[in-house]
């Protein structure tokens, strides 16, 4: 629900004199980022100090791409040493466990995912109804009455149509007018083709060969991607399993150096991929996200391994169908 005059209230949990950094949650994807960014250059725009940052690098093509053609600010982490400063966390809560922040005091949070426990920062924007927080941060801007650069409103434009799979997804009635609103200020092919040239040909090989090599039982789907080095590659995999007529619920895990990935995404009812994925890695490591699409990381130290891992999904889903039949 839209708290009344957010961006009035986000403001008035901010200190004009210290710099502000709208902080995207740890390897970020274009929504998550192009929110920051946008929220960054609206700030900037009524006067702060602000700038869009993260944790983890670019580990998404598309994110890659858009820094390069559009010119996101993405090269400059904060100064770690520097904790005088107003931290906003966007399309993230520390509560999830899928951001770490930098030195600052945090100021607010803004998000679209199911949150854990209910967030600690002095204001919260929580908007579980909405397909992507893009969506939520052009509200903002549609209550300043500002005009974002056109670069920043195809940022957001693209960030919109990944997280709902260009409004196919997990859309609410904010992302249709946050849609029709960006229309008109964005470059809608450029952020049509962030968003669809996604994977290079070495992903494409990976995601084939976890499709060969998937467990399917009860319409429940299980695939492991290999190294991948882009970190939609399970969620684009998991999208796409569910095209299947006899896939309801795809879980697909990518493991490297840095742990392991894992996308849900459902079409099943008595199957919320938020709940699925909690009950996944509950113990083992952190996750949340919507009925149709959630998340998840667990540090390698933790992981179960492969086939232990597929078993606690098969078990999840199971449970889940069981609770609510």
């Amino acid at each position: 629900m839209k708290p009344a005059g957010a961006l009035a209230s986000l403001e008035a949990a901010l200190d004009r004199r210290l710099p502000v950094i709208a902080q995207a949650h740890d390897f970020p994807d274009v929504d998550a980022f192009g929110a920051a960014w946008a929220l960054a250059s609206l700030l900037a725009a009524r006067g702060y100090d602000a700038a869009p940052a993260f944790r983890g690098g670019l580990r998404s093509r598309s994110l890659a791409n858009m820094a390069r053609e559009l010119g996101a600010p993405v090269a400059t982490p904060p100064d770690e040493a520097s904790g005088g400063r107003s931290i906003v966390a966007v399309d993230c809560i520390p509560e999830n466990g899928n951001v770490e922040l930098f030195p600052g005091r945090l100021a607010a949070a803004i998000d679209h995912h199911v949150p854990a426990a209910a967030p600690a920062a002095p204001f919260a924007d929580l908007r579980i109804d909405s397909g992507s927080c893009c969506s939520i941060i052009v509200d903002y801007w549609r209550e300043a009455a500002l005009e974002p650069e056109r670069r920043v409103a195809t940022a957001l434009l693209a960030g919109l149509q990944a997280d709902t799979d260009f409004l196919s997804r997990g859309a609410g009635p904010l992302d249709v007018e946050a849609f029709h609103w960006l229309s008109s200020r964005a470059d809608r092919d450029q952020a049509a083709r962030l968003v669809k040239t996604a994977l290079a040909p070495g992903e494409l090989r990976l995601i084939a060969t976890a499709l060969q090599s998937a467990t399917l039982a009860d319409s429940a789907l299980y695939a492991v991607v290999g190294r991948a080095r882009d970190i939609e590659a399970p969620a684009l995999l998991a999208d796409f399993a569910l095209r299947a007529e006899d896939v309801s619920v795809a879980l697909v895990a990518s493991v490297d150096d840095e742990g392991v990935r894992i996308s849900i995404r459902s079409r099943d009812p008595l199957v919320p991929a938020f709940d699925a994925a909690r009950a996944l890695v509950a113990g083992i490591g952190s996750g949340g996200g919507h009925g149709r699409s959630a998340g998840g990381r667990i540090a390698l130290s933790d992981f179960p391994g492969e086939e232990a891992l597929g078993a606690r999904f098969f078990d999840a889903v199971r449970s889940l169908r069981a609770h609510r039949s």
